[in-house]
C-alpha cells in the first residue's frame, strides 16, 4: 500500500487579490477591444467624398478616382469602385439603403450589363452608374447640386 501524500501549499503560490484584479481587468479590456473590432467590421464603409453613401460589401474603392469640390452652389464629387458583385444585388442594396439615409429614389435605368440609379436629397443629386466587365462590376458615384 502506498503512503498518502500531503499536499503542500506554499505561502507565495496563492493568487493575491491584487493579481486577480489585474488579471480580470486585462481580460475585460481584451474582450472590449475584440467587441470594438467586430463592430468596426460590421459597420458599413462609406464611399470617399460621400459621407452619406455606404459602400456595398464586395466593392473596393479605386482611391485615385475620387474627386471632391465644394462650391458655393453645392458639392460636386465623383468616386469609383469595383468588385465581383451582381448588378441585381447592387440595385437592391442601394434602393434599400439610401432611402433609409434620407435619399429619395429618382430615375432608374437598368439593362443587362449596365445601368444608372438616381437619388435626390436636400438640393443634391446622386447618380450611381454601373457596367459589367465579365465577373466584375465597375461602379461610379456622382454627386452634384440639383
Amino acid at each position: 500500500m502506498m503512503p498518502l501524500r500531503r499536499s503542500v501549499v506554499r505561502r507565495g503560490s496563492r493568487m493575491t487579490p491584487l493579481l486577480l484584479a489585474h488579471a480580470l481587468a486585462l481580460l475585460l479590456s481584451l474582450s472590449a477591444a475584440a467587441a470594438c473590432q467586430a463592430a468596426e467590421r460590421s459597420a458599413p464603409d462609406f464611399v470617399p467624398g460621400f459621407p452619406e453613401v455606404p459602400l456595398m460589401q464586395g466593392l473596393a474603392v479605386e482611391e485615385d478616382d475620387t474627386v471632391v469640390f465644394d462650391k458655393p452652389s453645392g458639392r460636386i464629387a465623383e468616386a469609383s469602385a469595383v468588385g465581383p458583385v451582381a448588378e441585381s444585388d447592387l440595385v437592391s442594396y442601394y434602393t434599400a439603403a439610401l432611402p433609409a439615409l434620407g435619399w429619395r429614389a429618382g430615375a432608374e435605368k437598368v439593362q443587362k450589363g449596365a445601368g444608372r440609379l438616381q437619388f435626390v436629397r436636400e438640393g443634391e443629386v446622386l447618380q450611381i452608374e454601373f457596367a459589367s466587365r465579365g465577373r466584375v462590376l465597375d461602379v461610379r458615384f456622382f454627386l452634384s447640386p440639383s
